[in-house]
């Protein structure tokens, strides 16, 4: 760039084009796509001395809320809306991770046209997708991994990104053996280091983590290798997975955004360093064979089981999180080429034709507001009789290449039990199959309903009200009264 002083505005520019690319109309009420609910229902929970005990540690290690749930208690202080609050602290987290980036980046072409704009594209998609957590550590980590000059600040933020998000290990690792390799042996030791920080909630994550893989395996030998649902993974063990960042499932206009991304992953193929491309293409190659051979276990092959727990635990936390890091420090680590200002200034274009989109559709990533379907319901479920509610969970599932949520693009689930709050919620209101969450798609405990002991739980926690939404449910407890709510069906338990 022959003019460093202009990398401001164009800072800048990125930043507006977001904002009308996201195009939020109602910060009073949740944007709730995807993972939003889950971070509200515990950060709101939390506060609000609703979660049992034992499910604050499983809470702590998957739930990702603990960027919310200081505010949470701001807000409950001063009497703040928790849905102003939570969309509000989203782009705070946002601006921040892309300026704290902007900081440490380098002011030319590769880092401003290039980089600068695919983690604005990872944090839209972060903001609609409700992982503002991996966006703002993935915003640490990577101003730490390009910095000259460590200080004890990066040591303190990097401990900090450990900590809200513990699969940041795997970067920690593969950076260590790149850093190594070049001869960085201070830096690596610096990005190592604050690991200490973090460890606490490392070794809890990992025992949590360890210990639900445990009963899964467990499950097997009761009820077959079907014990291992899709729920157990954040993204589906799916071949398609692999297609994901091309296909661009997670964005509403994709076709400007498309181009662009493209031009960026081409742009990091013409790098220099063939180490850390080999590296990252060596990791997610042993992504591939670990989902090869899980699908072989689950079609009844024998594997090892220690093989199996390997693979459940690199499958379990989305491999795939990491590629926009990959990806800039591909970019980074490559010389300056010709015509980096002309596919640069591109990207810029392409970047204000789908700001100028969004502003014509008058609609942008980010929902209008909670459907009415929702709303309606939680009206209900709060004012009928009975205090126990039994809930069948969502799960993630691929469609024709793109991934989907079959409840309004969304775990919505979570965000009913954390708005009626005169209800005990039990069942699948966490999208991951559990022994406490439990209650999945139809089945009860890995088990077909007619072959489960649902009846038993039901009895046990004393249920009075089952929130379902299949068909496999409602013909189960086709001896209930029903309402068809949306999506969903009520049924009060005779």
């Amino acid at each position: 760039m022959k003019n460093e002083n202009i990398a401001p505005f164009i800072f800048l520019f990125f930043i507006v084009s977001s904002v009308l690319i996201l195009y939020p109309q109602n910060f009073k009420e949740l944007f709730y796509y995807d993972d939003n609910p889950i971070r509200y229902m515990i950060a709101k929970r939390w506060v609000e001395n609703r979660l049992p005990a034992e499910d604050k540690k499983f809470f702590l290690s998957f739930g990702s809320a603990e960027l919310y749930i200081p505010f949470f208690y701001i807000a409950k202080y001063f009497k703040v809306n928790y849905k102003f609050a939570y969309n509000i602290i989203s782009f705070v987290f946002f601006f921040l991770g892309l300026i704290y980036l902007f900081v440490f980046l380098p002011k030319e072409e590769r880092g401003v046209l290039f980089v600068l704009p695919l983690f604005v594209l990872f944090g839209i998609v972060c903001m609609k997708k409700g992982s503002m957590h991996w966006f703002i550590s993935s915003s640490i980590m990577m101003s730490a991994i390009i910095s000259y000059n460590l200080n004890v600040l990066h040591i303190l933020s990097l401990g900090v990104a450990y900590f809200i998000s513990p699969p940041l290990v795997v970067l920690v690792l593969l950076f260590s053996l790149i850093l190594l390799y070049q001869g960085e042996k201070k830096k690596a030791l610096f990005i190592v280091l604050p690991i200490v920080i973090a460890l606490p909630k490392m070794l809890l994550v990992g025992n949590v983590t360890s210990d639900e893989i445990r009963k899964a395996l467990i499950m097997v030998n009761q009820v077959g290798t079907d014990a291992i649902g899709i729920t157990h993974f954040f993204v589906p063990p799916d071949y398609q997975m692999f297609f994901r960042l091309l296909i661009l499932d997670y964005i509403d206009n994709p076709i400007p955004i498309g181009i662009s991304v493209y031009l960026i992953l081409v742009r990091s193929l013409l790098t220099k360093d063939r180490f850390s491309l080999f590296l990252f293409l060596a990791f997610y190659a042993y992504v591939f064979v670990s989902l090869i051979f899980f699908r072989m276990w689950k079609e009844g092959y024998n594997i090892s089981e220690a093989f199996v727990f390997l693979i459940l635990l690199t499958l379990s936390s989305n491999p795939f999180r990491y590629a926009p890091i990959f990806v800039s420090y591909l970019i980074l680590r490559s010389d300056k080429r010709r015509y980096d200002a002309i596919f640069g200034g591109l990207i810029i274009f392409l970047f204000l034709l789908a700001s100028v989109s969004a502003l014509i559709r008058g609609s942008g990533e980010l929902p209008k507001g909670v459907p009415f379907d929702v709303k309606l319901l939680n009206y209900i479920l709060a004012n009928m009789d009975g205090k126990n509610v039994l809930v069948e969970g969502d799960i993630h599932m691929f469609s024709k290449g793109r991934l989907v949520h079959p409840l309004y693009n969304s775990h919505i689930l979570s965000y009913i039990s954390a708005e009626v709050e005169n209800k005990n919620f039990y069942g699948g209101i966490f999208p991951w199959e559990l022994h406490t969450f439990n209650f999945f798609a139809g089945k009860f405990r890995y088990a077909d309903l007619e072959k489960s002991d649902i009846h038993s739980f039901i009895k046990e926690k004393e249920i009075d009200i089952v929130l379902c939404w299949t068909d496999v449910c409602k013909r189960f407890f086709s001896n209930g009264i029903f309402w068809d709510i949306g999506r969903f069906c009520v049924v009060k338990l005779q």
